[in-house]
């Protein structure tokens, strides 16, 4: 018999039915409580999705800093807590245009790599209010899923701009179009209230990036059409079995590239690889 459990789409109760009597969302199978088993971190409700994102890319910021201690010494360390030097956001995993000749894992890398104190508080502040909404919305699965490949769009246009480029906003852009895309579609249309808060945020951010030198609007507006694609997914696959199925083991999979993406890129610096 099925244990009672909580909706992943709609957060309703939907007891030990196979599908959500609320919703019409399938009950997730036990491959998928198997994988939670081994994400205990990523996938659990114990903390929000944009709590550990937060968390990940303090802890990144705090490698790319000692990074700078050991390469430049205590003064350069001082001036990286403002500006971290290029060469070192390029040894971690910065997203570039040698995308192209081989170098595959900056679009997976680069959203969690900022390049000084500032632009990482912003990110993270900006974080926090779009990853509760698009959790709460969804599903946490589909939130880290979002988050991750919404930044390898965004990266991916970047370089093809000729952009060398990180930070989390192309991933906030992209949640921000998979919002609009998700309240225009299942809700009340161009009239809807969160389409409308959510295109004014996009027109913000984008208008900011333009009058500013320096920001990446290029890897912004990848992340939100990549948001727009993967808002209407939600929206045509949101009750199916399979859907929430495949999720958690997408995450881990992307994780795990992500990983494999910093090993590689520290290794291809140091001319190892």
């Amino acid at each position: 018999m099925n244990r009672p459990m909580m909706c992943r789409s709609c957060k309703k109760l939907m007891g030990v039915a196979d599908n959500c009597p609320w919703c019409g969302a399938a009950r997730p199978g036990k491959t998928s409580e198997f994988f939670s088993r081994f994400t205990p971190n990523l996938l659990s409700p114990n903390k929000s999705v944009g709590e550990i994102i937060i968390k990940i890319s303090i802890a990144f910021f705090i490698v790319e800093l000692l990074a700078v201690l050991l390469l430049g010494g205590f003064s350069a360390f001082i001036k990286g807590i403002w500006s971290v030097p290029g060469g070192v956001i390029d040894l971690l995993g910065a997203s570039s245009p040698e995308l192209f000749n081989g170098r595959w894992w900056g679009p997976l890398t680069a959203s969690w790599l900022h390049g000084g104190g500032l632009h990482i508080l912003l990110n993270m502040m900006a974080v926090r209010q779009i990853t509760d909404f698009i959790e709460q919305t969804t599903t946490r699965s589909f939130t880290w899923t979002a988050y991750i490949l919404t930044g390898v769009g965004g990266f991916v246009l970047s370089a093809l701009a000729g952009h060398f480029s990180c930070g989390a906003s192309a991933s906030i852009f992209g949640l921000i179009g998979l919002g609009m895309a998700i309240a225009f579609l299942l809700g009340s249309g161009a009239d809807d209230p969160m389409f409308k808060a959510l295109l004014s945020w996009a027109a913000m951010g984008l208008l900011f990036g333009f009058l500013f030198p320096g920001i990446d609007n290029t890897a912004h507006l990848g992340g939100l059409l990549t948001g727009g694609a993967l808002g209407l997914i939600w929206s045509s696959w949101r009750s199916k079995k399979w859907f929430h199925w495949l999720l958690p083991k997408l995450v881990v999979g992307l994780w795990g590239l992500t990983i494999i993406g910093f090993l590689y890129s520290i290794l291809y610096k140091l001319q190892i690889i």
